[in-house]
This record gives structure tokens, sequence and C-alpha cells, in this order.
């Protein structure tokens, strides 16, 4: 299941965009990162469920969301899956390539939203499937 990490508004409402995707697959690799906590932590997101975070989770996830953007354009870590959101079918077919890039982009986009909580005073909240 897919986890989007968005930017909630005072008035509860939901910005279009920045947002990132979290699918299943992308979180159990980064939950293999030992050398990033805070990425790691979010495979124990609930996928069905809705998570505010902390202001403190959001300022280590844009450090390590930096960190591994680097990582990942230099490929200095285990290599992260090729395809994603396969919804548990194991069929590459359903899915979307990830790989080498497709982490960088993940990275980058989980940084952009990070960074455009701090400056519109917003809440980041991961929202499950």
């Amino acid at each position: 299941m897919a986890i989007t990490f968005a930017l909630q508004k005072a008035d509860g409402d939901y910005c279009q965009a920045p947002y990132a995707l979290l699918d299943g697959e992308l979180a159990a690799y980064l939950g293999s990162l030992s050398q990033l906590p805070a990425l790691r932590s979010l495979a124990d997101l609930d996928p069905y469920g809705e998570t505010a975070l902390s202001r403190s989770l959001r300022e280590q996830l844009l450090l390590e969301a930096q960190q591994l953007e680097g990582l990942a354009s230099r490929q200095q870590l285990p290599a992260p899956p090729e395809v994603v959101g396969m919804e548990g079918t194991g069929d590459p077919s359903v899915g979307e390539l990830l790989g080498w890039e497709g982490l960088a982009a993940f990275a980058a986009a989980l940084r952009s939203v990070l960074e455009a909580a701090s400056s519109q005073k917003a809440k980041v909240v991961a929202v499950g499937d």
C-alpha cells in the first residue's frame, strides 16, 4: 500500500502540491537502511491511516532526504528495488520503475514537501491508501 506525504493547511485541507509517494516496496527498502534512521522509521507508518509528522521528525527527515538524494545519485547504498507499486501481486507489469533514478526522485520530492511545510507553516501528513 502506498503512503502519500502531503501538506495540510490550518483549515485541514490538503495542498495539491508538492507531495511525495511512498510505495510499500520502497518503504521496505528504506526500512533496511540503518544509516538513515528517520527514513527507516517511515516503514512503520500505518499504510491505511493518517499520521501527522512531528516537527523533530520532519527536521530529521529533511536532513536524511538530502543525504539520500546524494547517496542515490552516487549509488552508494544497497541497490533499490527496480519496480515498486506492485500492490503485493509480485507482477512487475502492474508496477512502476524505481531504481537509482526513482530513489533520488523520491528523496527530492520528500525534501520538497518538507521544505514547503517550513516555509508555509503547514503540517506534513502521511496519508495511507
